[in-house]
């Protein structure tokens, strides 16, 4: 009898949820690294990049990955920048309002959200919920 030697071989597709993370970061994550520094620092620019390698490789969406995507979520939102006790309030004011920046925040946050919705939707058991939640008024005129 001839021994046997077994290989994995990797068939198994990644997960619907994590192919429109992908091609959101693909579309998308250059943008949300540059307002993510202009509002939070280098620091969340860099959490915007390493993401962007992270589901290159990953198979799944890890539930470590989608936190990751609602925190940007929740930048985007710029409730934060009324805040002078928060880093978003001081890297805020030194924006220049009218190179549309707000807007570009306002469009990279209706993106995202429906990638957060259609996540939630594809895999009941991962935890993003979508609440109703407070919208900075820098925000409320370009969604309502």
């Amino acid at each position: 009898m001839k021994p046997m030697t077994y290989h994995q071989t990797l068939t198994k597709q990644p997960c619907q949820n994590l192919k429109q993370v992908r091609g959101f970061l693909r579309d998308h994550g250059t943008a949300l690294a540059i307002a993510a520094n202009k509002l939070d620092g280098p620091t969340a620019s860099a959490r915007v990049f390493l993401r962007c390698e992270a589901v290159r490789h990953a198979r799944q969406l890890p539930r470590a990955q989608s936190r990751q995507l609602v925190g940007f979520h929740r930048l985007l939102t710029l409730e934060q920048v009324d805040d002078p006790n928060r880093t978003e309030s001081g890297l805020f004011v030194q924006i220049n309002l009218a190179y549309g920046f707000v807007a570009e925040c306002c469009s990279l946050f209706d993106k995202l959200h429906g990638l957060l919705k259609s996540i939630a939707q594809n895999d009941p058991a991962n935890d993003i919920r979508c609440v109703p939640g407070h919208l900075s008024p820098h925000c409320a005129t370009q969604i309502l």
